[in-house]
């Protein structure tokens, strides 16, 4: 197989099995013409973004050397054409499983000037790989003596939680649109509760579940947007209430992008979709944030008790809907992963601009 024209020569590789993958649903179908839409668009400003590089760079030479002068803009440029054409070149790639490369006719060569080719392609690429060893090496030191600073190492760690957070719902939804079999332990799970629930137990977690509900976590937002606004950290208050705002509005998106039906035993009826469960991912959301508010800049006992809380509450919080049967067990784990992941992010993004 070979991409599109306008990206260029690729090489790629047969699949393992001769069999068809599986189509998309028909719901699914204009999502992909708008993702190969995108991939086309994608392709060209590649191209746009390459010539202009070489273009600044040419002119940069011709400048320094030529003219003995140097254009303020010849560095800057060049560099946010490269990363533009590295960030958005990964994506095709993935996407077509191929390595775009450049032909090389060498049938056409005899032995010895082949033989002189592909030695000279070793010592180059040999050549290549010590440099960027080297540099990399010094970039590693540098950034390691970074790390010593307190700061940095919280903003590592939660740059791992958001990335870890956000590869497992990526994970799950992926797993529930390729009916992988989450799908059928979902019902299987479902039904196993709801032949080993008892009424006391169902009346328990119809009053747990609430810790989850929307209106109570407006209710505990604004009160804590409030109280941090009194004490002087407004900044705080703004996270908290962008964080509120953002993973209500995220959640209610996906649910309306995947609707899926609520399960048929559930003890309690909405006309909601069901996934991912809005109680997991704004409980995992908002007492994440407000935790870690919290406990920011104290002792680490006051860091590990408020964690194992945290994870007890949202735990206990998706377990509820998981035991009145309004949620699947893939709902309530994409919304706490993505309810983590949105926190991560918050939190991430305020140590950022902190610094």
């Amino acid at each position: 197989m070979r991409l599109p024209a306008y990206l260029g020569t690729v090489t790629m590789q047969p699949p393992e099995s001769s069999s068809e993958p599986a189509r998309s649903p028909a719901w699914l179908r204009p999502y992909d013409k708008f993702l190969l839409g995108c991939d086309t668009v994608i392709g060209y400003v590649v191209i746009a973004a390459m010539a202009v590089l070489s273009a600044v760079l040419i002119l940069q030479v011709f400048f320094r050397y030529v003219m003995n002068d140097s254009l303020e803009w010849g560095n800057d440029v060049p560099r946010l054409a490269f990363i533009m054409v590295v960030v958005l070149s990964i994506p095709l790639a993935f996407r077509f499983n191929a390595h775009v490369g450049m032909d090389f006719d060498l049938t056409k060569l005899k032995f010895i000037s082949k033989s002189m080719v592909h030695r000279f392609n070793a010592v180059f690429m040999l050549a290549l790989f010590a440099t960027v060893s080297y540099w990399a090496t010094q970039l590693a030191g540098k950034t390691w003596d970074r790390l010593h600073d307190p700061h940095v190492q919280l903003e590592v760690v939660l740059a791992l939680v958001f990335l870890g957070a956000l590869t497992a719902f990526g994970h799950v939804v992926e797993d529930y649109l390729t009916g992988d079999p989450i799908v059928r332990w979902d019902v299987e799970f479902s039904r196993w509760l709801h032949v080993h629930s008892s009424p006391t137990l169902v009346s328990l977690f119809s009053v747990v579940t609430w810790a989850g509900n929307a209106v109570v976590l407006a209710a505990v937002t604004l009160v804590a947007a409030a109280v941090l606004d009194r004490a002087g950290r407004r900044r705080d208050a703004y996270v908290v209430l962008g964080g509120a705002i953002g993973i209500e509005l995220l959640n209610a998106l996906l649910k309306l992008v995947f609707h899926r039906p609520r399960p048929e035993l559930a003890y309690v009826h909405l006309d909601t979709y069901s996934f991912p469960s809005g109680h997991a991912a704004g409980s995992a959301a908002i007492y994440g944030i407000l935790l870690y508010l919290f406990a920011r800049g104290r002792r680490p006992t006051i860091a590990v008790v408020c964690s194992v809380a945290y994870v007890v509450l949202v735990a206990t919080i998706c377990f509820s809907r998981l035991y009145l049967e309004v949620h699947y067990l893939s709902d309530v784990l994409a919304g706490a992963s993505l309810g983590l992941a949105w926190a991560a992010g918050c939190v991430l993004l305020r140590e950022l601009n902190t610094s």
